[in-house]
Formats: structure tokens, sequence, C-alpha cells
């Protein structure tokens, strides 16, 4: 999948199209649990953490082209944030 196309979708999602959003998720869950069972301290928090970073892109998905990543790439910083989070865990 061309990341443009990919970055189309999240400009889409930006402005709640969330029939694009779906269509970005469904083209990237299995990268993002993939990398969330590597990163997990905890393999029971692989859905929190997993959740939390699609929860985290479709809130943020407009500030998604000033970050440098392609949109798979920028996904997986968020689920590596989210694994490392302190408060998901409530330590």
């Amino acid at each position: 999948m061309p990341p443009t196309h990919l970055a189309g979708l999240l400009q889409r999602a930006a402005r709640h199209d969330c029939d694009a959003f779906a269509t970005f998720y469904d083209r990237t869950i299995d990268n993002a649990y993939h990398l969330a069972r590597i990163v997990s301290a905890h393999p029971d928090d692989v859905d929190q953490i997993v959740g939390a970073a699609y929860l985290n892109a479709w809130l943020d998905s407009a500030s998604h082209g000033g970050t440098g990543y392609s949109p798979r790439a920028w996904l997986m910083v968020l689920v590596e944030l989210n694994a490392a989070d302190p408060a998901r865990r409530g330590s």
C-alpha cells in the first residue's frame, strides 16, 4: 500500500470521515498488533495499547502531516508511545 494512499485516508479522517479511518485501520491493524506484541512488557495489554494508539490516531489525524513520518510509521510511533505509557498500567 503506497504511503500516499494512507496519508490521504488520514487527511480524510481529519475531516471526520469515519469510513476513511476504518480503511486506514483495516490496512494497518496487522502492523499495529505485531509491534504491540513485540514492545509490550505485558502481553495482556496488547489490545489496550493498540486501541489507545488508534484513538490517538483518530484524535490527532490532522497533525500527522507535520510529523515527517509516513502514516504507517506514525502509527507505529503511537503504538510504542502507548506501550511505554506508565499511566496506562496505573504505575
